[in-house]
């Protein structure tokens, strides 16, 4: 399941969880990466290394092993929504 995670989103997440206010300053590509991440698979890796820690399995947390809690790509979601919606409507202003 990991590799349908691109390693640029794992990436971005991995800053963002640390600083989240960095997605005030973050490139298009990046906000769209955000935009478009599925909170749903993020959140089933979640789920499985926690079932994987709770057997006391090899998966369980490892370093290669992305576990973001849900609430958290939902925000982040939201706010790279936010800021491209933003974004969008500079464009429109200074292009017209």
């Amino acid at each position: 399941m990991i590799r349908i995670l691109s390693s640029d989103l794992l990436l971005l997440l991995d800053r963002l969880e640390r600083e989240p206010d960095l997605v005030a300053v973050l490139s298009t590509a990046q906000l769209q990466l955000l935009a478009g991440m599925h909170v749903e698979r993020l959140a089933a890796v979640d789920a499985a290394a926690s079932a994987a820690s709770a057997a006391n399995s090899p998966l369980s947390k490892s370093p290669r092993t992305p576990s973001y809690d849900r609430m958290f790509l939902e925000d982040i979601q939201r706010a790279a929504d936010a800021k491209l919606m933003e974004k969008n409507e500079i464009r429109k202003v200074y292009i017209v």
